[in-house]
């Protein structure tokens, strides 16, 4: 009788762990967490994205970047960084970090310590 109750508490056990494991791949596997802020060329042509965009491994391991993306006419321009630091932005933050060139021949991303500008292929 010892013997059944110590069975199934190892049972019991080893099936928590495949549980805890298969909760954590299934967390890593939903992929990354990002938010940002898009805006459409003047023009209506391009569109300018940047995002803010965090991922964690199964070990935990944290990771953190800024994508930024110009798509149009077929193409998408597409870079990434490290975290830029003192900025705020997205649907929440009220923030603007996005401006176009009048005649969206460029986007500027406009930060506090920097601005990245980009020409748009065409």
């Amino acid at each position: 009788m010892l013997h059944k109750f110590k069975r199934r508490i190892l049972i019991f056990l080893f099936t928590v762990l495949l549980l805890m494991i298969a909760y954590r791949y299934i967390y890593v596997l939903t992929g990354n967490i990002c938010t940002g802020e898009y805006r459409k060329s003047p023009n209506a042509v391009y569109q300018a994205d940047v995002m803010d965009c965090y991922s964690e491994s199964f070990f935990g391991q944290k990771k953190q970047w800024f994508e930024f993306k110009v798509i149009g006419n077929n193409q998408t321009q597409k870079f990434t960084t490290s975290p830029i630091t003192k900025i705020f932005f997205g649907s929440r933050a009220g923030n603007q970090v996005i401006y176009w060139q009048p005649d969206s021949s460029a986007v500027k991303f406009v930060f506090p310590e920097m601005e990245i500008r980009v020409k748009v292929q065409k």
